[in-house]
């Protein structure tokens, strides 16, 4: 081993990708999708034994949006509201926020 510093390695961005369990045996995927104009948008899949039931995307920067009313976490793509058990909420939305900061390092 050498005396010799090792230069600092940065953290791996997020995955823009992330599957988590739904409701009623279902799966929820979300995709982070780059346009050209350089902007982000949300690409959504409900599956069902391998089976896409249900697909929609946000508008060119509209971000992804989280409820929690009465107890009943959901995602919300444009006017797409997905219910999602409380555990795979709140992975999804630390899974966001880290996106969004990774986004801001990106851009300053």
């Amino acid at each position: 081993m050498s005396g010799t510093a090792q230069p600092a390695t940065a953290a791996a961005p997020p995955s823009p990708h992330l599957e988590v369990k739904g409701l009623g045996g279902t799966r929820v995927c979300i995709n982070r999708l780059t346009t050209p104009t350089g902007r982000s948008m949300w690409w959504m899949g409900i599956y069902r034994h391998d089976v896409c039931m249900v697909s929609c995307v946000g508008d060119d920067g509209a971000p992804l949006r989280f409820n929690d009313k009465d107890g009943q976490p959901e995602v919300v793509v444009n006017a797409t509201f997905v219910r999602l058990p409380k555990a795979a909420w709140l992975q999804l939305k630390s899974w966001a926020d880290a996106l969004s900061a990774d986004s801001g390092r990106s851009a300053a």
